[in-house]
């Protein structure tokens, strides 16, 4: 029932741009390429000048959401999952931010986020809250999001979208 909602509403999303903290000249983007058609697996993201490319824009809204690449089945997937007799998710401090089907939200979490206070968080039932992460605060060409456990007053877990 979640997957159903949280697909319908994304299928009514604007495509909007996600930002470090308050600084709109920075915006969500794909590492490797500008075109959203040119995606595909487990390619990183990172915060780069913003620009007129499609790799830039986002379907995301407060509450649960993913963070879909506008228009495409890429959502930005964040832990490690795990295969065998303990398939699951996880998180750990410094794992990358990447692509992944959003089609697998059911199957694998990571996929779907709380964003609420201008935080993208996942609970991990035993470990606590991660949350996505500006590495090091570094907003120079390329440096990948992260996750990391949530801390209240963390400038690098800020985030805005326009």
């Amino acid at each position: 029932m979640l997957l159903w909602t949280l697909l319908t509403l994304a299928a009514g999303v604007a495509a909007t741009r996600v930002h470090p903290g308050h600084r709109r000249d920075k915006c969500l983007d794909v590492v490797g390429t500008s075109e959203a058609s040119e995606v595909h697996i487990s390619m990183l993201v990172t915060f780069n000048d913003c620009a007129d490319t499609s790799t830039q824009k986002w379907e995301v809204w407060r509450g649960t959401t993913f963070i879909r690449l506008s228009g495409t089945e890429w959502c930005v997937d964040v832990g490690t999952h795990r295969r065998g007799p303990t398939p699951g998710w996880n998180p750990s401090n410094g794992e990358g931010a990447k692509l992944y089907p959003c089609g697998q939200i059911i199957r694998e979490a990571g996929k779907t986020f709380e964003f609420r206070r201008n935080k993208f968080s996942v609970r991990e039932k035993a470990l606590g809250d991660f949350c996505l992460d500006l590495r090091d605060g570094n907003l120079g060409p390329d440096n990948r999001l992260q996750m990391w456990q949530c801390f209240k007053h963390n400038p690098n877990q800020v985030f805005s979208i326009s």
